[in-house]
């Protein structure tokens, strides 16, 4: 299982994903776009849970990842 945390800003989230022992597997800091954020998630194999920072434009992500 790998956790990711999701620091949203208006034009680049950064990414920061960890395994179930807590070791960084990868690092990003991407254009927001749909494109970008579902290829980041699909570069790492396995099942994925994602926070994302609640900000005013959170819930296109929240709805993307779902």
């Amino acid at each position: 299982m790998y956790y990711t945390g999701i620091d949203q800003h208006k034009r680049t989230p950064y990414l920061t994903t960890v395994n179930n022992k807590g070791v960084i597997v990868k690092q990003s800091n991407i254009k927001n776009t749909s494109c970008n954020i579902l290829n980041y998630f699909n570069s790492i194999k396995g099942k994925h849970s994602a926070t994302v920072e609640t900000t005013g434009a959170w819930y296109w992500m929240s709805d993307l990842l779902v």
